[in-house]
């Protein structure tokens, strides 16, 4: 059973070098368990028997440039990888490459009807807002000059109306401060000072 799953080892499209390597030493090692010891020689003619077609022109140059039956099974398998990362990097710059070039006819192929259309929806849309803006204008009008004249340092600030004085009805002040108040306090007082001083002394 061993002897026959080793002749039917055939490393697939999707298996890796070192996947098929490892179940080549699992059969080897069963058989060596039960007393049937494979020469290196023979698992290394195995090995480059059982490649799939993308390893096809690498087998042929090992076959040519060295002695197979010399060739050790570990010197073989990390050629067989290098080759294998070789052919992994190639396919994924040639899969990059047609990935590039399918955006890049995408983004070319555009139809110009397309964007003609997008152009004049556009310009539609800026045609409406200028006109809306229009009736705006003539709706509620131009703000007058006196609207839009900006206040200067000269211009009197609003007073804010607070307490009112009962004198001269005025804003900011009372009755006592008031300058009529004070006003008519000195001229009562003018009067009573002459009043008192144009009395003649009493002798008693």
């Amino acid at each position: 059973m061993l002897a026959t799953r080793f002749e039917d080892l055939r490393m697939e499209e999707n298996e890796t070098v070192s996947e098929f390597n490892s179940k080549l030493c699992d059969i080897s090692n069963e058989a060596h368990g039960l007393g049937e010891t494979y020469p290196e020689v023979k698992l290394v003619r195995k090995v480059l028997r059982s490649m799939p077609d993308r390893f096809a022109y690498k087998i042929t140059a090992i076959e040519e440039a060295s002695d197979v039956d010399s060739l050790r099974l570990e010197d073989l398998i990390g050629n067989l990888q290098t080759f294998e990362n070789k052919l992994n990097i190639s396919r994924m710059d040639k899969e990059r490459k047609i990935a590039l070039q399918s955006v890049s006819d995408t983004t070319t192929s555009v139809p110009t009807a397309l964007m003609s259309a997008l152009e004049v929806k556009l310009t539609k849309s800026m045609s409406l807002i200028a006109k809306n803006f229009g009736r705006f204008i003539k709706k509620n009008g131009h703000p007058t000059n006196s609207e839009r004249k900006p206040r200067t340092s000269t211009d009197k600030p609003e007073v804010k109306k607070g307490i009112r004085c009962r004198e001269c009805h005025g804003y900011g002040h009372i009755q006592a401060e008031c300058a009529n108040t004070l006003k008519k306090q000195g001229k009562s007082l003018a009067t009573t000072w002459s009043d008192d001083t144009s009395e003649s002394p009493r002798i008693c």
